[in-house]
């Protein structure tokens, strides 16, 4: 799932599932609160479950004239000054091939806008987000590396980043080829989901909390990333 601040409100973005039908494809469903501990589902009327439109859900996967299986589905408030208003908020989704972003003039009526040309394996949720300071789009998205056993047929699961002025270059040229994260102690983790933001208090800070995966173990364990400078290979 995914929240923030968006003026007087907060604005929480979560996925769905139903458990007794495994095979129905999940739904994006909305909350706000004024205080970020009390939330309320409003009733959307955008999509219909069950028969009825009185529910909070935001995009039907299971709807073809609505959208399609996507994955990961993240969304930010653009603040790129030259942004149209009809595309302040953004989402970066996956369907595990490329991914994709989603634009609303509201928060709650969403388009899929298209590809991005970036290069990635991204079965996970991806972040993209841009940065004032630097005048970009900056994300951070799933790939793997060779763990450095060449008897290993597991693949290490890392964190990339790139960045790019615009968010479909001219010419649709690809963004830069992402560059892997490092971290201080030298560690090769499993990273899956990687929830890197810049921190709001101060922009000039990055703060994730991904997801480590433990080889072996059926579960993961949080982590927390902070830096001011990117640390890439």
């Amino acid at each position: 799932f995914q929240f923030f601040r968006d003026g007087d409100i907060y604005r929480m973005y979560y996925t769905a599932c139903r458990f007794d039908s495994p095979n129905i494809a999940p739904v994006i469903c909305y909350a706000e609160s004024t205080d970020g501990i009390h939330w309320e589902q409003p009733s959307l009327g955008i999509s219909e479950f069950e028969g009825s439109r009185d529910n909070p859900l935001l995009i039907d996967q299971t709807d073809p004239e609505q959208h399609f299986g996507f994955d990961g589905f993240r969304p930010f408030i653009d603040e790129n000054p030259d942004c149209p208003p009809d595309e302040r908020y953004k989402a970066m989704a996956d369907d595990g091939n490329q991914v994709f972003v989603f634009v609303s003039p509201d928060g709650l009526h969403w388009k899929n806008r298209g590809p991005l040309k970036i290069t990635g394996h991204f079965d996970s949720m991806n972040t993209l987000f841009y940065n004032k300071q630097t005048e970009t789009y900056q994300a951070f998205i799933r790939d793997f590396h060779p763990n450095g056993d060449p008897s290993c047929t597991i693949w290490t699961r890392d964190i990339r980043f790139t960045e790019s002025k615009d968010l479909y270059p001219e010419g649709k040229k690809p963004w830069p080829l992402p560059k892997q994260l490092r971290y201080d102690n030298g560690t090769d983790w499993q990273m899956y989901i990687n929830s890197i933001m810049k921190y709001h208090r101060a922009d000039h800070v990055y703060i994730g909390f991904p997801s480590l995966g433990r080889q072996g173990i059926a579960s993961v364990s949080n982590i927390l990333l902070n830096n001011t400078v990117l640390a890439c290979v």
